[in-house]
This record gives C-alpha cells, sequence and structure tokens, in this order.
C-alpha cells in the first residue's frame, strides 16, 4: 500500500489500475503448449493471496484487472495504448523489463 500511495503522489496519478495475470491456461499456452514450461509454479496459497489483494485493493479504491487468458503484460500494454490514443499521459510502474517496449512520448516506465 506504501508503494501505490506513494506512486499516487508522486506522479499526481488521476486513477491507478493494477493488472493481474489469470491462472492458466494462457493464450500463449494454446499456441505454445512449452510456454514458460521452465518455471517453477506457485507456491502454496500464492493465488488465494493475490485473491485476496485484489479484495483489498477494491476495498480500498483501488481498480484491478484480470483478463481470463491474458497476462497482466497484455492488459497493460493495451490499456497504455488504448490511453495514449485518448490523449492520456500513462506511467507504468514494474519490475518487468518488458514493458520498456511500451515507451513512447505519451507513455513512460518506472523500474
Amino acid at each position: 500500500m506504501d508503494m501505490l500511495e506513494h506512486l499516487s503522489r508522486k506522479y499526481q496519478a488521476e486513477r491507478l489500475i493494477l493488472a493481474f495475470d489469470p491462472i492458466p491456461p494462457l493464450f500463449r499456452h494454446l499456441l505454445y503448449p512449452a510456454y514458460k514450461q521452465g518455471r517453477p509454479p506457485a507456491p502454496d496459497g500464492f493465488v488465494y493471496q493475490c485473491g485476496e489483494l485484489r479484495d483489498y485493493l477494491s476495498s480500498e479504491g483501488y481498480l484491478s484487472v484480470e483478463v481470463d487468458g491474458y497476462e497482466a503484460d497484455d492488459i497493460i500494454g493495451t490499456l497504455s495504448k488504448r490511453a495514449r490514443e485518448s490523449g492520456f499521459k500513462t506511467t507504468i510502474a514494474t519490475c518487468d523489463l518488458d514493458l520498456l517496449q511500451l515507451v513512447n512520448d505519451q507513455v513512460s516506465v518506472e523500474v
């Protein structure tokens, strides 16, 4: 919560949107069954904790988005594109360096 409040103040954000990964399979698994095959499974209770976190964030007024079959990266990319097309400046806060490809004149990324 401290990080979200810090980012909101730092960027004078009108809105924070949090994107979550759904439970697999993702559409990429259907296209390529070995997608992320080498990754270890999520720790016990992780999925439950994510659900609890989403519920808590919602109760605190934060908007979270999860779309079956699509990773959070896909959601973030789509939302940033739509925001740019609508003239909004967007800042993405992430630890995922893949999202640096979204940087443009309207979209910045804080890693």
